[in-house]
């Protein structure tokens, strides 16, 4: 899959929309110029992944269906053998929720977050053919199913429209020092302004089984005065 050119590079269309593929690496999204002064949320995002050998090897699209996880779950087999099985893997009980009968187990990419922000589609191809569907629609909220995307599917590119390039944006996460990169809690925010906002939008990563756009953020914000620097 390596080998296919089209699936490993950020192609750039009329008006500053944008393809990435969803094989192109962590590391090539943070070195591309254009993605840093058109989506710098993306760009913010991508930073925080890992590091940077890991972001020479990880890949857009394996952040976006990056596997939930949880402190119950992310144990050796004799651990959890002796303790009791979980809704995610062998049992029927959330242990993180105990007497749920749903998967809590969270989900910690960090670029999804950025994305959702950003309006993101994506196209997956199966033996169906393509089908291109809205970032947001693509997560289930489930530890267990956490996205919707068949066996014999895969996701192919990420798609930025032309609308949401030249936005503001950022990316902030609270993670554990010196154990692992990944995000207790992440918040992207982009934000379109002139003078006052006129549009925002806000999601967070690494609380729930899928990332979430925060609801009635434009709604909070729009008409409100920003600094340059903020």
């Amino acid at each position: 899959m390596r080998g296919i050119e089209e699936l490993s590079k950020i192609k750039v269309l009329p008006g500053h929309a944008v393809e990435i593929g969803a094989l192109t690496t962590l590391s090539t999204i943070e070195d591309s110029g254009f993605i840093q002064r058109n989506y710098p949320a993306l760009h913010e995002a991508v930073k925080t992944v890992a590091s940077p050998i890991l972001r020479n090897m990880g890949t857009l699209g394996g952040n976006i269906c990056l596997d939930t996880r949880c402190l119950w779950y992310n144990q050796s087999l004799q651990w959890r053998r002796s303790c009791g099985f979980c809704i995610k893997k062998d049992g029927d009980l959330c242990h993180v929720a105990p007497g749920g009968k749903k998967c809590w187990a969270a989900f910690s990419g960090d670029t999804p977050p950025a994305l959702l922000c950003l309006n993101a589609e994506i196209e997956i191809v199966g033996p169906k053919g393509f089908r291109r569907v809205p970032l947001k629609d693509f997560y289930t909220n489930d530890g267990v199913v956490r996205m919707k995307l068949e066996k014999n599917e895969m996701l192919t590119r990420v798609f930025l429209a032309e609308t949401m390039s030249g936005w503001q944006g950022a990316y902030l996460k609270l993670r554990i020092p010196r154990v692992d990169r990944l995000p207790l809690a992440g918040v992207a925010v982009a934000i379109k302004k002139n003078g006052v906002v006129q549009d925002a939008q806000a999601a967070i990563t690494g609380v729930n089984p899928a990332p979430h756009l925060i609801p009635n953020v434009a709604d909070a914000l729009r008409g409100k005065a920003m600094k340059e620097d903020g």
